[in-house]
């Protein structure tokens, strides 16, 4: 079976490309007492979270709260004014309110902006037993609730879609069951009437997991002390952990919260000997009932990286002009103190040389459009190109990578992009409705994946998630009941 390719650009984007990574900013504060607290975080969050390193309540706000409101993370209380005095463009202001700006003391914080992983928005109660949310776009992980009243079961909710409970109360991890979070859905999340009284507006905060930058999952506890959890996948910046057996809890432990310490949202400071620290692949628990008892089943949610992802990429696009020239053009929706960008070239997908560059637009709220043009394009074969943006300070991101095909003859069955750490694109050409079966093997013959596909006559397209494969050399098997009708390589990394 051979496959007949004209000129086009194949595109995908990847959990690399800042706009389908969650992003987020972590940090300290100390208070003042009187005047107001600037906090500069770099972009316009709509998510603040601050709990102090004493014994002030947490509290959160979202931006389809009132102007100036927030919502304590323990008890009860309606919205409140006078904890944050406004969100700004590039993060926060809190007013004189102790749980927001005690003299001396010292607050922790974490800020997210929506995006394609991360939504924030609000529902209205109508008193039944179960009410859906939908139209998120994505079945969500993890889900906090926020209402804006304080009726007697209204305490703000964090629920992770692992936990058996599936939802527990900020304040102290009791446990509400489907009367809080009834269940995690397609398309969004359905709460159960402790969060569905009539009339009653609820804030909700809605997270997708993409297992790169965010993963939620779970662990089971030892009650020994020291304990590794190294299943994460990345070393976490940011951890959530919480139980469903009412051991206390949920905890917070982002990079500032230093010296083997961790933070619950109510009542108690910095306390140490709960999340101990960060490790490669995941973190440290201490012999604390709370967040380490066997057999308990525990769930958290990590995050890596949002801190470092100062553009949010609109598209990034390849088209042949003629036959020597390609156009190159990407678009941006913000900028973050985004230097230049490096435009890289490969004709094998693996080995890239950077062909030029171009310069950012610094800071910038604004929608940016930028092209380049390749005026060396090879007679025929496959080109693939990349963009490489640098920040001021040095550091860079990569968006995935985009090929041109050049040639109009025939070719085997394709694989793209290569490498990759995502997304695995397969086109073919069949004659005929059948069902195929597709294999990825190891470099020792270990079959790692098995599928079926069901084409349709002409070209087919098949999308294959590699995220759970190691960094190697595999290769994809297409058979049909007979005989493996092609074979290819592709590398992970």
């Amino acid at each position: 079976m051979k496959n007949i390719f004209i000129p086009l650009v194949m595109l995908l984007f990847t959990a690399s490309i800042s706009n389908a990574q969650i992003i987020y900013a972590t940090g300290t504060y100390t208070g003042n007492g009187t005047s107001l607290n600037v906090i500069d975080v770099g972009f316009q969050p709509n998510v603040v979270l601050v709990k102090s390193a004493s014994t002030q309540d947490g509290w959160c706000a979202t931006s389809t709260m009132s102007a100036g409101k927030a919502k304590s993370l323990n008890g009860n209380a309606a919205l409140q004014s006078g904890i944050l005095s406004s969100i700004n463009t590039t993060g926060f202001t809190v007013a004189s309110n102790t749980q927001s700006n005690s003299f001396g003391t010292v607050y922790h914080f974490v800020c997210f902006a929506a995006g394609a992983r991360l939504k924030v928005g609000t529902y209205t109660g109508n008193e039944g037993s179960t009410k859906s949310v939908i139209n998120l776009g994505f079945k969500p992980e993890m889900v906090w609730v926020l209402g804006d009243a304080g009726n007697s079961g209204d305490f703000a909710l964090l629920g992770m879609q692992s936990n058996s409970e599936t939802g527990v109360r900020f304040s102290n991890g009791q446990f509400v069951g489907l009367l809080g979070i009834n269940s995690y859905d397609t398309d969004g999340f359905t709460v159960g009437s402790f969060y569905n009284t009539t009339g009653q507006t609820y804030h909700f905060v809605a997270f997708d997991e993409d297992g790169i930058n965010f993963k939620q999952a779970t662990y089971t506890g030892t009650s020994v002390d020291n304990t590794n959890i190294a299943s994460v996948g990345f070393t976490p910046e940011l951890l959530l952990v919480e139980n469903p057996a009412n051991l206390g809890g949920p905890f917070l432990k982002t990079t500032n919260t230093t010296s083997e310490n961790s933070l619950p949202f109510a009542i108690s400071g910095l306390t140490s000997g709960l999340i101990k620290s960060f490790i490669n692949n995941g973190f440290q628990l201490g012999s604390s009932f709370a967040i380490n008892f066997n057999p308990i089943v525990y769930s958290y949610a990590a995050f890596t990286g949002g801190s470092l992802l100062p553009v949010q990429f609109l598209g990034f696009d390849v088209q042949q002009i003629d036959a020597s020239n390609a156009s190159i053009s990407w678009s941006t929706a913000s900028e973050i103190n985004a230097s230049y960008f490096s435009v890289l070239k490969s004709t094998d997908g693996i080995d890239f040389n950077e062909i030029g560059s171009m310069g950012a637009n610094g800071n910038s709220n604004e929608i940016n459009n930028y092209n380049f043009v390749d005026d060396d394009l090879p007679q025929n074969g496959d080109v693939y190109y990349q963009l490489k943006e640098f920040d001021f300070d040095g550091s860079f991101q990569k968006t995935n990578v985009v090929v041109l095909h050049l040639s109009a003859g025939e070719k085997e069955d394709k694989l793209f992009p290569v490498p990759t750490n995502d997304l695995l694109t397969l086109t073919f050409l069949s004659d005929k409705e059948e069902v195929l079966q597709y294999k990825i093997v190891d470099d020792l013959g270990k079959t790692v994946m098995l599928d079926s596909i069901p084409t349709v006559k002409g070209e087919n397209v098949k999308t294959i998630s590699v995220l759970r494969l190691l960094d190697g050399v595999y290769y994809l098997q297409l058979s049909n009941s007979k005989e493996i009708i092609s074979s290819a390589k592709f590398v992970v990394h």
